[in-house]
């Protein structure tokens, strides 16, 4: 089991608002929202996850945690700002809170042939 230091911020799961999906993977989806007046990107752990064999739980939930250790830590201008992980999601699922980047996903910077 992963052991870390928790000093993160909890979100409050009605403390958010879903604007527009962004996008999706085979477990997670990536919302545009809005928390406390700020837009931010939710990146939701689907809830199809927690219905799984209980190894499968498991896991996703330890690198849940240990993504968001990871973020929480890292402190850089070209690095979205972390905001919070959120626990009461719908259907007990859990979301990652960060600073929204507006006109561009990382994967289109990446893709684009003038950078």
């Amino acid at each position: 089991m992963f052991i870390f230091e928790w000093h993160q911020q909890i979100i409050m799961n009605e403390d958010l608002e879903e604007l527009k999906e962004l996008g999706s993977s085979t477990f997670r989806t990536v919302y545009h929202g809005k928390w406390r007046g700020t837009d931010v990107a939710i990146k939701r752990i689907k809830k199809s996850c927690f219905t799984s064999q209980s190894s499968d739980q498991e896991r996703l939930t330890v690198e849940f945690w240990r993504e968001a250790d990871i973020f929480w830590k890292v402190h850089h201008p070209n690095v979205v700002v972390f905001y919070g992980v959120v626990q009461d999601g719908p259907g007990a699922t859990m979301a990652t809170v960060t600073e929204f980047m507006v006109n561009a996903s990382l994967r289109h910077v990446l893709l684009r042939r003038d950078r």
